[in-house]
C-alpha cells in the first residue's frame, strides 16, 4: 500500500474512532488529535481522560501500539490501543490494572469470562477471539496476555470498551 493510501486509511479510521466515542459517550467533547504533530503532543482521538492510540493495517502489533501509548499518555490519561487487522473488527488493548480500575467504576460489569495466554510472544488478537468464542452469553469476553517481566495487557471488543467507559462515566472519576 501506498504512503498516501495507508495515511487515508488511517484518517479514516481515527474518524470512525472519533464517530463511535461521539455515540457512547453523548454530549463529551471528542475529536482527532493535531496530526502534523508528534504523538506525544495529541493523541489519535482526543477523548477527555484517555490516550488512544489508532492502529489500522493488515496486521497490527498490538502491544506495540499500547506501549506507543504508554509512552506518550501524560499523567492523568490512560493509554489504550484501539487496533484493526483487516477485514476483523476492532479491539481494545489496556493494561490489565487500567480495566480493573475501569471495570471498578462501571456498574453492572459482571461476571466476566477470561481467557489467559501467558508466552513470550503472546497473540492478543488470538486470544480475545477464543474468549469470544466460548464465553456464554452475557459474560464479558477479556483476553489476557502476559510476557516476562511485562505488564498484564487485557484485551477486549471496541463496544464492551466504549460501553464500559459509558458506564463510569455516570458514576464519576
Amino acid at each position: 500500500m501506498s504512503g498516501a493510501r495507508s495515511r487515508r486509511k488511517g484518517a479514516h479510521f481515527e474518524r470512525k474512532m472519533v464517530r463511535a466515542f461521539r455515540d457512547a459517550l453523548g454530549d463529551v467533547s471528542v475529536r482527532r488529535g493535531f496530526q502534523a504533530r508528534s504523538g506525544t503532543e495529541a493523541p489519535d482521538v482526543d477523548v477527555p481522560g484517555w490516550w488512544p492510540e489508532c492502529k489500522h493495517h493488515r496486521r497490527v502489533n498490538v502491544v506495540a501500539a499500547l506501549a506507543q501509548a504508554a509512552v506518550a499518555a501524560p499523567p492523568g490519561r490512560t493509554p489504550v490501543a484501539i487496533c484493526k487487522h483487516d477485514r476483523e473488527p476492532p479491539l481494545v488493548a489496556l493494561h490489565l490494572a487500567d480495566l480493573l480500575a475501569l471495570l471498578g467504576r462501571a456498574p453492572g460489569t459482571e461476571p466476566w469470562w477470561i481467557e489467559t495466554k501467558a508466552r513470550q510472544r503472546p497473540n492478543i488478537t488470538a486470544t480475545l477471539r477464543q474468549a469470544i468464542a466460548t464465553a456464554p452469553v452475557g459474560r464479558l469476553p477479556v483476553a489476557l496476555c502476559t510476557r516476562d517481566h511485562t505488564r498484564p495487557i487485557a484485551g477486549l471488543r471496541l463496544p464492551d470498551f466504549l460501553s464500559l467507559v459509558a458506564n463510569s462515566r455516570e458514576v464519576g472519576p
